[in-house]
């Protein structure tokens, strides 16, 4: 009789124990939900074939291959939901940050990590991890100008990723990448930097149109002071021609060259007559 009874009651135990498997991506925490504590310290890290008591006994599968996690206000990209994060820079200006991050659990820290949040990986990267995700955005900021910010949004990610890093690593969790997708500005200063670019563009024209203008004036004296000076070489050129010595002399030197050539300019009508016609006063 205790043969059958203790056959009929390792079937029944048989009967109800539960049997699942864990790939080398995940691990697997078998916990004992008997006791004050429920499952303090009594997990039990497993892989492979997981045999279990669900009565007394729960598993937890959490991933060890890199999650991949997108914050963002579109709608359509990881949520049905606005997730976007702001953050608030030195000057009080708001950006709103589309945000993605890749990371790993910590294989030997997963049964720290439950039993610290007791939440399954995804609950436990949209509660915990966006939260300290959150802090390392909203710190970082706070030493940026608005402007600054916007200029070296390179330099504000390395500084988010490298706090981050640190702040993850506590928690048990190896961050492998974190990103700003998109950084929405504050409609006020939206509207600041189109009435700045406006401003730029009128005083570059402005700039363009009075460089121009200053050439064209600098050409028109150009012009007008060498139509001065020659007018002035004209006339001064003109009064020499006009003096009665400069005739004279102009006269002078050309009787000279008549008279290299042999000639007189007068031709044979001149005051002496022709030399056939001239009478010698001989004695």
């Amino acid at each position: 009789m205790k043969k059958v009874l203790l056959g009929l009651g390792l079937l029944l135990a048989m009967s109800i124990t539960s049997c699942t498997t864990a790939d080398s991506a995940e691990v697997a925490l078998v916990v004992d939900q008997i006791g004050n504590d429920k499952g303090v310290p009594n997990i039990e890290v497993a892989s492979g074939f997981i045999f279990y008591f669900p009565p007394t006994q729960d598993v937890f599968m959490y991933p060890t291959s890199v999650q991949h996690k997108v914050w963002t206000a579109d709608k359509q990209e990881d949520s049905d939901t606005d997730e976007h994060i702001d953050v608030t820079s030195a000057d009080g200006a708001t950006f709103g940050l589309d945000v993605s991050i890749n990371l790993q659990l910590q294989r030997a820290r997963a049964s720290e990590l439950f039993v610290k949040y007791r939440v399954g990986m995804e609950d436990l990267i949209n509660t915990r991890v966006r939260t300290i995700v959150r802090k390392e955005l909203l710190d970082n900021a706070v030493s940026f100008a608005s402007d600054s910010l916007l200029q070296h949004r390179n330099v504000y990610e390395s500084n988010v990723g490298k706090s981050l890093t640190i702040a993850l690593e506590k928690e048990g969790f190896t961050l492998n990448n974190v990103a700003i997708l998109k950084m929405a500005l504050p409609a006020s200063y939206k509207k600041a930097i189109e009435r700045k670019i406006a401003v730029l563009q009128e005083t570059a024209t402005i700039k363009s149109q009075t460089v121009q203008a200053e050439q064209t004036a600098l050409k028109k004296v150009a012009l007008a002071k060498g139509n001065y000076e020659a007018a002035i070489y004209d006339a001064k050129t003109k009064e020499i021609l006009s003096q009665p010595k400069l005739l004279e002399l102009f006269r002078a030197e050309t009787e000279r060259v008549w008279a290299e050539q042999g000639v007189s300019p007068y031709g044979s009508n001149n005051v002496f007559g022709s030399a056939g016609n001239i009478l010698l006063n001989r004695k």
